[in-house]
């Protein structure tokens, strides 16, 4: 995008790029982990392998994909920087209603992406 025109943005990641991700999580190859270490020197090992496992089978991408798709987003350039973001309208009314109150939080700087506060 190279002009600053302001255009409608939706979600749509590729089935291919999904499928893509999944293969190269079955094929992880998990390092050693330091005996009694948990956190100290990077992420945990039986987290990352339960998060792993997560991501292959339980996580829908498309149920979040249109969670997010409810959210107003654009896209747009200002000098020479691409955008990505969420103009949502107040009343504007949402299939899910639980993700109302994300927009005082983001006023109010409490959190780090528009999504994380759902």
């Amino acid at each position: 995008m190279k002009n600053e025109a302001i255009v409608p943005f939706k979600i749509n990641i590729p089935e291919e790029d999904i499928a893509d991700l999944k293969r190269r999580l079955e094929q992880t190859r998990f390092t050693d982990e330091i005996d009694n270490a948990g956190w100290d020197y990077g992420t945990n090992l039986g987290y990352l392998k339960q998060l792993v496992q997560y991501w292959l089978t339980e996580f829908d991408w498309r149920t979040e994909e249109n969670a997010l798709n409810e959210f107003e987003q654009y896209k747009t350039n200002i000098d020479g920087l691409d955008l990505h973001f969420v103009h949502q309208n107040q009343t504007t009314k949402r299939k899910n209603p639980s993700t109302d109150p994300w927009l005082a939080r983001f006023i109010y700087g409490v959190f780090k992406n528009y999504w994380s506060s759902h």
